[in-house]
């Protein structure tokens, strides 16, 4: 055999054994690389958040919360109107249970539903409305009481035991009227309307 075929054969050897390891090399460049690459991958996404209880954040596919309920009333939430008379001052309250017929009404609903007036406080166990009015309230619109300021007869709005104010003081001293009259005076004269007063005054003057 010629040295030619034998370097010519060792040459293809080692050509042979070169691109198998060059083979080789890429083979395991691709895995390692494949493999850095899934752990970045997964460290990018990292774990699903978790709130407690187990759940997931709305945000992330997880069960939203709902909101809470507002409430509304039942059959037996308090209804309490008050009305203010701005010229006296007086004030009339009236309460009520809402029965079956306004039960299941949301603070919007009742507020409709009274309309006329204004709705100062809603809870499942009381609601309450006030108004304010101009003018005088029944009592004192209706009533008058004769009695005694600074020792002359005097007119009072409304009656003895609601509370009364007074119209206005008239030149009529007490002293110088009968005893009995004093007496009466002293006691609180109830009257209705302005035209009764007015009459009960003139017989006093005579």
């Amino acid at each position: 055999m010629s040295p030619y075929r034998q370097q010519s054969g060792s040459r293809t050897k080692v050509l042979r054994y070169t691109l198998l390891g060059i083979a080789v090399l890429m083979i395991a460049g691709l895995f390692v690389a494949g493999f850095y690459a899934g752990a970045a991958l997964g460290l990018l996404r990292g774990p699903a958040a978790k709130v407690p209880g187990g759940t997931t954040p709305p945000g992330d596919g997880g069960p939203a919360a709902s909101p809470p309920s507002p409430p509304v009333t039942t059959e037996h939430t308090q209804l309490e109107f008050t009305i203010t008379y701005a010229e006296c001052g007086c004030r009339v309250r009236e309460t009520r249970l809402a029965g079956m017929e306004l039960a299941g009404l949301t603070e919007e609903q009742v507020a409709q539903s009274f309309s006329e007036w204004s709705l100062q406080s809603f809870s499942e166990s009381a609601v309450s409305f006030f108004q304010l009015v101009q003018g005088l309230c029944p009592e004192m619109r209706n009533y008058r009481t004769l009695g005694v300021q600074d020792g002359h007869v005097a007119v009072f709005l409304g009656r003895p035991g609601t509370g009364l104010v007074l119209q206005r003081a008239t030149s009529i001293p007490v002293n110088s009227l009968a005893p009995a009259d004093r007496e009466r005076l002293s006691n609180g004269i109830v009257l209705t309307g302005d035209a009764a007063v007015e009459r009960f005054i003139e017989g006093l003057s005579d």
